[in-house]
C-alpha cells in the first residue's frame, strides 16, 4: 500500500469542498507539475514534488460571479469567486471576548470559519447579498461559516442555513 503524505490528503479534501468533482481531482504543488487524483490510487499522471507544500489551484474563470448579477433588492452584486454551498450558523458574544484574530467582533462584519478551509482575513459574501463579511474568528470545522450577531436572539433567528459563499479576496 502506498503512503500518501497527510498534507496531500488535506489538500485533496479541501479541493473537494471548493470544486466540482472534475476540478477536485486537480491539486498542484508549489513549483511542480499538476498531480491528478490518479496519483492517490498509485497511478501518477504528473511529477510528484520533492516536498509536500500543497496548495489548491485557483478556480477556473467560469466560477466567477458576473458583476451584472442582480441581488433581490435590484442592486449590483459584488464580484467574487464561488466557494460552494456552506452551512451557515449564527453566534453572539455576550461576554465581550475578542475574536481569534484579536479584534472585537462586529455584527454585519465578523464571521468565524475553519481557517484551514477559508483563511483569516478573507472577505466573503453570501448568496445575492452585497454585504461583505471578514473572517476574524474561528471555532467551526469544515465547510461552515458562523456569522456574528449583536445579540443571542439575532444569532438564534439565523438558525442553520445553507448558502452559496463567495470569496471576494
Amino acid at each position: 500500500m502506498r503512503h500518501i503524505p497527510s498534507c496531500l490528503l488535506l489538500a485533496f479534501a479541501a479541493a473537494l469542498f471548493f470544486s466540482t468533482p472534475a476540478q477536485a481531482a486537480r491539486v498542484i504543488h508549489t513549483g511542480t507539475a499538476s498531480v491528478a487524483a490518479d496519483e492517490l490510487s498509485g497511478t501518477p499522471t504528473g511529477a510528484a514534488p520533492s516536498s509536500c507544500c500543497a496548495r489548491l489551484e485557483a478556480p477556473p474563470a467560469e466560477k466567477l460571479v458576473e458583476t451584472d448579477a442582480m441581488a433581490p433588492s435590484g442592486d449590483i452584486v459584488v464580484q467574487g469567486t464561488l466557494l460552494g454551498s456552506f452551512k451557515t450558523t449564527g453566534y453572539s458574544n455576550p461576554d465581550g471576548n475578542a475574536s481569534a484574530d484579536g479584534s472585537m467582533p462586529r455584527a454585519g462584519h465578523t464571521v468565524a470559519t475553519d481557517w484551514s478551509v477559508i483563511p483569516r482575513g478573507s472577505k466573503l459574501r453570501f448568496g445575492g447579498s452585497n454585504l461583505i463579511y471578514t473572517v476574524e474568528d474561528t471555532g467551526v470545522h469544515g465547510a461552515v461559516v458562523d456569522v456574528y450577531y449583536g445579540s443571542n436572539a439575532e444569532a438564534s433567528a439565523h438558525g442553520v442555513q445553507y448558502q452559496d459563499v463567495y470569496l471576494i479576496r
